[in-house]
């Protein structure tokens, strides 16, 4: 990371701790203990402010798993509020959504327990009160284009809803999901198949990236940094003459 900054100041990191919301895996059947998020939860209170000298290196906890076989998300609300009780400024990002069964209510779970930003928010389009208020919070959608067709949620890419959320003001960023189950595939991928299925102009696609700095955990200054450093090289992208 230090190498990295030499070469580019602005680069920086933070760690998001993740766990698992599951109490058997899916695919080998493992038993898990009580302690259904551990993992990030011994992150969050253990890990110290040292790595590679970055203050506030922890900046939030999500959790995930494949959702139509795992614990609802209410299941850990006494968890996740003992967390962040001792750690105030610790951030929430919620798997919630990628679901197509008619009874998937994780969303709105997921808003109950404080949650900032949402992991895929697929179904969103089944609630349109949740919906309203997403928005209306500026709650933002981690929406991951690839993922979503690899794993049936969206056979067809032109058909995914976040076109239309785009459209309808809600906070959308791009993402790419795990690279264990997905064979690395690169961001740029999921970029280039939201552009071409879901035809979006610059406007639009500089609207995505811009929302990717500003709804992310960093501190104000450091998402000040960032927009004045991506403003400065989008301008100079618009300008370029194609052949």
């Amino acid at each position: 990371m230090n190498t990295a900054r030499k070469k580019n100041p602005e680069f920086s990191v933070r760690l998001i701790g993740c766990g698992l919301k599951a109490k058997t895996d899916a695919y080998d059947k493992t038993q898990y203990t009580e302690m259904l998020i551990d993992n990030a939860v011994y992150v969050s209170l253990n890990l110290k402010d040292t790595v590679a000298g970055l203050k506030d290196f922890l900046v939030g906890l999500d959790l995930v798993n494949e959702e139509d076989l795992s614990v609802r998300l209410t299941e850990f609300k006494e968890l996740l509020a003992n967390a962040r009780k001792q750690n105030p400024n610790l951030h929430l990002t919620l798997h919630a959504g990628e679901s197509l069964k008619s009874d998937n209510v994780e969303i709105s779970s997921a808003l109950s327990l404080g949650a900032e930003r949402i992991g895929h928010g697929f179904n969103l389009y089944k609630y349109p009160d949740v919906l309203a208020q997403v928005k209306q919070k500026g709650i933002a959608l981690e929406v991951c284009p690839i993922s979503n067709h690899y794993l049936g949620y969206a056979a067809d890419l032109t058909q995914h809803p976040a076109k239309d959320y785009i459209r309808q003001g809600v906070s959308v960023v791009l993402c790419d999901d795990d690279p264990a189950y997905l064979e690395g595939n690169p961001y740029v991928d999921d970029v280039f198949a939201a552009v071409v299925a879901w035809n979006l102009s610059l406007d639009e696609l500089e609207q995505l990236f811009r929302l990717s700095i500003t709804k992310s955990f960093l501190t104000e200054d450091l998402k000040q940094q960032h927009l004045a450093s991506f403003e400065k090289r989008w301008a100079a992208f618009r300008t370029q003459k194609w052949q």
